[in-house]
This record gives structure tokens, C-alpha cells and sequence, in this order.
């Protein structure tokens, strides 16, 4: 089968061959259904010097989109000047972790309504939106620190995830580059109903914290929004993560590339952790995501996934298939989760499977 095929195995590589097969499927499966797919090399071959899998190209490139050509060196050996991190915008790794942030809300608190918050800053000087920018990691952490311990004063869980945008009004019509924030909490069950933050603290706290970061007493109260999250919140989100290269690059030039954030997105503790525990990964994923991959091509245009594509590289002129990306459906992300947990042992390919289309 084409798929379960070494896809450097007609490379002429120097040296002596391993005994042992060079790569095996291997795969990752996020608690929403998202995956990747691809090979991983057995330890003991030093000949190539790989990373595994679609999720670490775009980190080891240091920003999100499609993945670079596969030079086969280690990226961080490599002698070539790279960007600062974060110049790049949001990764495809925090895109992920934002969007299955969300999920876990949503699964495991279905009858929490969700507060999207904006934060916002004040019109500062040049100067200070500066000094604000290249503090903004610090600035995220005491907001994240200060909505864990109020949610958890009202019995709440401390659950916040953030994404971090350059107001694109502003940087328009003002040619000035302004960050805000942008946050999703939970609120109380709706019967108990109310807010899980009070708009009035958290304004007060917010004010005072910029204004601590610049040292500026006498700066304006800056405006706060919340509203009651409806609909899809992963697709309200994407809105804010689409900001492409060009306004990245206006606003480097009106705050300095040293100034602007290294991360654009952030979550606290205790909801990294649902989301990583829930996440499937190793050699067993990836050889039932090759099973049905091998299934959904023999299906024409009727596929099992709710979109699926190929991760390829150039290598020498030609397009080389190293594994696939997509998302499974409701039924066969769960189908997945209970045949790799089924009696606690290893998926094989002895293991049946009826997938419904």
C-alpha cells in the first residue's frame, strides 16, 4: 500500500544502511478531532536528522502557514539567520491549541455560557505604546493570573485562554499600531445566572495595570467589552487570528520588531493541561489515520473526514507526500479515542473497524 510505503525509500543516501526499517507511521489526534500524520525515524539511524511530523515545521520555521522545504537539517544547526519569534504572527500550533481550547469549554461545561472579553488600551505616545508592546507578555500573564483566582473566588474553573490582535482601525486610519486583548472565560450555570467576572473590577485592574507598565498615572481608563459568547467561538476567534503578513509588518514598523509580542496567544495552566492530556499521539495513531486514510481514497469525492489534505515538501524537483493533515468527524474522533484505549491495549492492524459513511 502506497501510504504505508517509506517515502525516502528510493533516495541514494550515502553510507552503510540500518538493518532496520528507517521510519514508522506515527500521528497525533487532538481532543476536537484535528490530526497529523506522518513518519518517524527509528533512533540509531544518524543519516537524516528529521522533524516529526506537520505540527513542528511552522514552530521550527518560527511562524504559522504551510510548512518550508524539507532540507533535511537539523533547523536549529542550521547557520541561516532566523526571525524573531512570533514575527510571523500566531502559529499553527497555538491556532490549534486555541481552537481545542475552546472545545474542551464546550465538552466538558456545556452549560456554562462562555464570556468573550476584549481589553483594550487607551491612546498612549509613541513612547509608551512601545514600552506597552514589548512588555505584553508579562502584561497577558498578570491578566491570565488575576481571571484564574477571581473564577476561582466565585467556584468557577480557572479556565481562560487568550489570542492577542493589532486593532486594525486603528493602524488604518491612524497609521499607529495598537494591541488588545482578546479572552474567553466561563460564567456560572445558567440557572444560577451572572457573571463569572464583575466589568467593574476587571476595568479597574486592567487600568491599573497599564498604567503600572508605563508608569503613567494620569493615563484615560481604558474601554473593557464582555459579551456572552454565541455560536461557534472557535469561528469568532478565527476573526481575530486572520491578521495577515502585511499588518504584522505595518505594525513592526511603527512599534520596532524587538517590541512586538513573541507569542500571540496564551492560556492558563490548568486548561493546557485538560487539552494535553486529551491529546493521542505515537505510533498507534498513526497507523489507524493510515487505515482510514487508506479508506477514504477508495471512496472518490464521499470522504470520511471533515477535511483531509496532503503535507508535501520538494525534494529535488519533486513533490513528496510526508503525511496528512485534517479533522475527523464527531463519530470517528470518539470510534478513534475508544478502539486506541479499548481494554488499554495497542491498536493493531488486526483490529476491525466499521466506519459509517
Amino acid at each position: 500500500m502506497a501510504l504505508r510505503t517509506n517515502p525516502l525509500s528510493d533516495r541514494n543516501w550515502a553510507g552503510v544502511p540500518s538493518p532496520l526499517p528507517s521510519y514508522s507511521p506515527s500521528g497525533t489526534l487532538w481532543p476536537n478531532g484535528e490530526f497529523s500524520q506522518g513518519w518517524k525515524r527509528h533512533a540509531g539511524d544518524e543519516r537524516l536528522d528529521m522533524r516529526a511530523l506537520a505540527d513542528s515545521w511552522d514552530e521550527a520555521k518560527g511562524g504559522g502557514g504551510a510548512p518550508p522545504p524539507l532540507d533535511l537539517v537539523n533547523p536549529a544547526n542550521s547557520h541561516k539567520p532566523r526571525g524573531l519569534r512570533g514575527s510571523l504572527g500566531i502559529t499553527t500550533y497555538g491556532r490549534r491549541m486555541l481552537r481545542n481550547g475552546v472545545y474542551i469549554l464546550r465538552e466538558r461545561f456545556p452549560n456554562h455560557p462562555a464570556t468573550l472579553g476584549t481589553l483594550t488600551l487607551p491612546p498612549l505616545q509613541s513612547s509608551d505604546r512601545k514600552e506597552l508592546s514589548g512588555q505584553w507578555g508579562e502584561l497577558v500573564r498578570q491578566v491570565l493570573q488575576w481571571l484564574t483566582r477571581e473564577l476561582g473566588r466565585r467556584g468557577l474553573p480557572p479556565l481562560v485562554l487568550s489570542c492577542s490582535e493589532i486593532q486594525p482601525l486603528r493602524l488604518a486610519t491612524d497609521k499607529e499600531a495598537y494591541l488588545h486583548l482578546h479572552l474567553i472565560w466561563l460564567n456560572p450555570p445558567r440557572l444560577r445566572g451572572g457573571w463569572g467576572i464583575d466589568a467593574d473590577r476587571l476595568r479597574s485592574f486592567w487600568s491599573s495595570l497599564v498604567r503600572r507598565l508605563v508608569d503613567d498615572p494620569t493615563l484615560p481608563v481604558p474601554n473593557i467589552d464582555l459579551q456572552v459568547a454565541k455560536g461557534d467561538i472557535a469561528r469568532e476567534l478565527s476573526k481575530y487570528l486572520s491578521k495577515g503578513s502585511d499588518c504584522l509588518s505595518k505594525a513592526a514598523e511603527d512599534l520596532g520588531v524587538e517590541n512586538m509580542p513573541r507569542t500571540w496567544w496564551n492560556m492558563s495552566a490548568p486548561l493546557r493541561a485538560l487539552i494535553k492530556d486529551a491529546i493521542c499521539k505515537g505510533g498507534d495513531v498513526g497507523l489507524l489515520l493510515l487505515e482510514w486514510l487508506a479508506y477514504d481514497q477508495g471512496l472518490g469525492e464521499e470522504g470520511i473526514f471533515l477535511w483531509c489534505r496532503p503535507i508535501t515538501v520538494d525534494l529535488d524537483g519533486r513533490l513528496i507526500t510526508m503525511g496528512h493533515t485534517g479533522q475527523l468527524t464527531p463519530a470517528l474522533n470518539g470510534d478513534a479515542r475508544a478502539l486506541l484505549s479499548h481494554d488499554g491495549t495497542e491498536y493493531s492492524q488486526c483490529d476491525t473497524i466499521a466506519v459509517e459513511r
